[in-house]
């Protein structure tokens, strides 16, 4: 009928502020002490309170004649000391310190207004978990939920009860209050934990870092839009149950000093009543809640105000950018702050209470700036201002500076490789009765016409491919700085010379496309202590090359594998009909170089379908 009942002392008010007639009655209770206080008050079906007291037991009482009727444990309780009463049209269950009572109704009674029912208690420790139950909920399935002290929650369907601890997600196993939002999921809070909601299976925590005011909540209940109250010493928060965004009351609404003891509070048909300083209080939250709006008020090039709107593309000097924001919150406009993030820098959003940034010297690229305002500490459901730009490239990292760069780089390379291939054949002639020079001179004989096939290759690219030019060049450039780095050493590590390999095969890839495949098989500890005479798998590789004929349809595979203290080059056999110019040199060279270097002979094996080469590692 939209009025209250609340109890003072031993009296039950009742009154209802919409009613055409001043409503203002009470029902006097002959409690046995003014001490004794009033706990939990439920209006069943036909109209009937039920009022719980601590060590009075349970009484009825009827508003219209001011009748009231004593039940005691003696009679049917489990106990005495009362502490929530829930129900549905056909039940009233009671907990109490001492278990639960559940009260099945069938009608009035043969005198008086008083309901018929039939009682069943619920005491053994062994069903609910705990015989001190602060609150017995009933939800729209039927269900039955018990908020225990020190054993978790508990619930009971179809005669079976089932437990849920902190093992279940709970933040504590002590659980004051429970409710039940839109969604039909069930809340409660608990002891410094804040709330956690049930999703079928497990509880998930919700606190303060998702916008709740306290994590110490007294009462909680949800309001006829279906969202979730949670009261707290100072504050009341509104749950929206579809986002689970979070809107508060507190004393910047005028609004102090709440009272927290249990049952305090109650949903009405319109809002919620609950008891604070000045009284009794009613509140009508929003059925949906809102979260501030952020939005850009200004966009500043170099301190310099441009119209943001339209402007989104900017030269590689232009890269010095501060952006102004705002949002409006009319409940609580000191509480706004804001996170950031620039897309393209960072993907981290940032929270402050400014309403400026600036980012100064931003490289080149495509950046969004996001910006989105909460009045608490969930951003989740705050809708998101967006402003997206872009910054050109200087003109030394467009694609054709870096191609025509990357050309005069490789002229360059090949001439200072051909210079120092004359250099090294006069050395060579010079040191040719020195063990030294021998070495040299094996060391340097490198395919002459490779680099040849390399620059058309690479012509070819050109026209057709530049990005793919681009790093052809990087490969073949880093290929011959290696060979000029290691054609004066000895030996140079296993890991270099697999490196010099992989930018080889990858020039020579470039020509023969998927006919040709390298698989490298060495594993990273082989790579750490063990040497090898430079140049010695680019000699086997080519060396394989020139000895055989492949297509797509039979490609030429070239494996890599270490063996014991060997290392093993295997490819498969598919001869040529005719040999090239110069094929034969290589398998002399690596034999002589080891033979001068290990004292180890190099191993050849063939047996009409592979041909395998092992070279000793030093």
């Amino acid at each position: 009928s939209g009025g209250y009942w609340y109890g003072i002392g031993n009296t039950l008010h009742y009154f209802n502020p919409k009613g055409a007639i001043a409503a203002h009655h009470s029902v006097r209770l002959p409690l046995p002490s003014m001490q004794t206080e009033i706990t939990s008050l439920y209006e069943d079906e036909s109209g009937i309170l039920w009022v719980g007291t601590m060590g009075s037991g349970l009484w009825l009482a009827d508003p219209g004649s001011g009748a009231v009727k004593r039940i005691m444990e003696e009679d049917a309780l489990s106990n005495d000391n009362i502490l929530s009463i829930a129900g549905s049209a056909t039940q009233v269950w009671v907990s109490s310190l001492a278990g639960a009572t559940r009260f099945d109704l069938y009608g009035r009674g043969n005198t008086g207004p008083w309901p018929a029912y039939t009682s069943s208690n619920f005491n053994d420790i062994n069903t609910i978990g705990t015989n001190y139950i602060y609150n017995i909920f009933v939800d729209s399935k039927g269900r039955v939920w018990f908020a225990t002290d020190g054993k978790g929650i508990s619930v009971m369907a179809n005669g079976i009860i089932t437990h849920y601890t902190t093992q279940n997600g709970l933040a504590s196993n002590v659980v004051y209050s429970i409710a039940e939002d839109s969604k039909n999921r069930i809340w409660v809070n608990v002891l410094n934990g804040g709330l956690n909601y049930f999703d079928g299976k497990a509880f998930k925590h919700f606190g303060t870092e998702d916008g709740l005011s306290d994590n110490n909540s007294s009462s909680l209940l949800s309001d006829a839009a279906g969202n979730i109250i949670a009261i707290s010493r100072n504050a009341i928060d509104e749950i929206d149950a579809n986002r689970l965004i979070v809107q508060s009351w507190n004393s910047a609404h005028g609004i102090t000093e709440i009272n927290t003891d249990l049952h305090s509070a109650s949903a009405a048909s319109d809002g919620i009543v609950f008891v604070a300083e000045q009284g009794i209080w009613h509140l009508q939250p929003n059925a949906i809640v809102n979260a501030p709006s952020a939005f850009i008020d200004n966009v500043e090039l170099y301190l310099n105000s441009i119209d943001w709107t339209k402007f989104h593309h900017f030269a590689s000097d232009e890269n010095n950018l501060g952006l102004h924001f705002n949002a409006v919150d009319f409940l609580h406009p000191g509480n706004v702050q804001f996170q950031y993030m620039l897309e393209g820098l960072s993907n981290e959003w940032i929270t402050t209470k400014d309403r400026y940034v600036n980012f100064p010297k931003l490289p080149p690229g495509d950046y969004v700036f996001k910006i989105r305002a909460a009045s608490n500490s969930n951003f989740n459901a705050s809708p998101v201002a967006t402003y997206a730009f872009h910054i050109q490239k200087p003109f030394w990292q467009q694609w054709w500076f870096i191609v025509l760069a990357s050309v005069v780089l490789a002229a360059s390379i090949w001439a200072v490789i051909r210079v120092r291939e004359k250099q090294q054949q006069h050395l060579q002639q010079l040191r040719q009765a020195h063990l030294q020079s021998q070495l040299e001179t094996l060391k340097s004989q490198v395919s002459p016409h490779f680099f040849f096939n390399s620059l058309n290759t690479l012509m070819a690219l050109i026209e057709d491919d530049r990005e793919t030019a681009l790093d052809y060049t990087a490969h073949l450039s880093d290929f011959f700085r290696k060979v000029v780095q290691y054609r004066d050493e000895d030996t140079i590590k296993l890991q270099d010379e697999i490196n010099l390999i992989n930018d080889y095969f990858f020039i020579q890839q470039k020509r023969f496309g998927s006919s040709l495949i390298l698989k490298n098989m060495v594993s990273n500890g082989s790579l750490e202590k063990r040497r090898i005479a430079p140049l010695t798998l680019q000699l086997l590789v080519e060396n394989a090359i020139k000895h055989n004929a492949f297509t797509k349809d039979k490609p030429l595979t070239i494996s890599l594998s270490v063996q014991n203290e060997w290392l093993v080059v295997t490819n498969n056999l598919q001869p040529k009909m005719h040999t090239e110019p110069g094929a034969g040199m290589g398998l002399p060279n690596i034999q002589n170089r080891y033979r001068l270097l290990t004292g180890k002979e190099v191993l050849i094996e063939q047996d009409g379908k592979y041909f395998s080469v092992s070279v000793p590692l030093i």
